[in-house]
């Protein structure tokens, strides 16, 4: 069972919690009740719930601490990314980076290393770009074709069309030396045995 308590503690002990549990700020998020959100490299939250006096007037401090899994404040999406719902709900994988690997840069996404949508843990995680991510999903996944990521040759014309439309005049043999590059030898004699048949 998952690590998931409820703890009522001075703000000093709180303090010394994030400090020993290399805990950063989520700057972009709160909790339901307008708490701060902390996340650490292993994907443990600490979401504060609420703040009190106790009964000599010391600050007092709520929060679940909780380390992803199986907790009821956590889910998975329709693509198989686990969610923690908090003011809404957010993929664990960009708040993970968010926190300590900064503001995602415009224009590049989070990728899984090793490729399981549910290791969230920092050492997993990266920004790169959109075709980095796409190249590094073909080295590991040579032999799938998909020409809305890589584009296609057509024979009639001549031409290769790429992704985003643009056409190059490319003979059959420049086609698939451009395959061999981009996605590895097997893509390239699929493409021609399936041209021979």
């Amino acid at each position: 069972m998952a690590k998931q308590t409820y703890m009522m503690a001075t703000l000093q002990h709180f303090g010394m919690v994030l400090k020993g549990g290399n805990f950063k700020k989520v700057p972009s998020v709160q909790s339901k009740t307008g708490g701060n959100v902390y996340v650490n490299d292993k994907a443990e939250f600490l979401i504060v719930v609420r703040r009190k006096a106790d009964e000599y007037g010391n600050p007092l401090i709520a929060y679940y601490y909780s380390n992803a899994v199986n907790h009821r404040l956590v889910a998975k999406n329709g693509y198989g990314y686990s969610i923690i719902i908090l003011d809404h709900a957010y993929t664990i994988h960009r708040l993970v980076a968010e926190a300590h690997l900064g503001p995602r840069p415009k224009g590049y996404e989070i990728n899984h290393i090793d490729e399981n949508k549910q290791n969230n843990v920092l050492s997993n995680l990266e920004y790169v770009t959109h075709t980095e991510n796409m190249r590094k999903y073909w080295a590991n996944h040579k032999g799938k074709i998909n020409h809305k990521y890589f584009g296609r040759w057509h024979e009639s014309t001549g031409q290769y069309i790429a992704p985003d439309g643009t056409r190059t005049k490319m003979t059959f043999d420049e086609y698939i030396e451009k395959v061999r590059v981009e996605r590895g030898e097997g893509a390239a004699n699929r493409i021609i045995r399936n041209r021979t048949k």
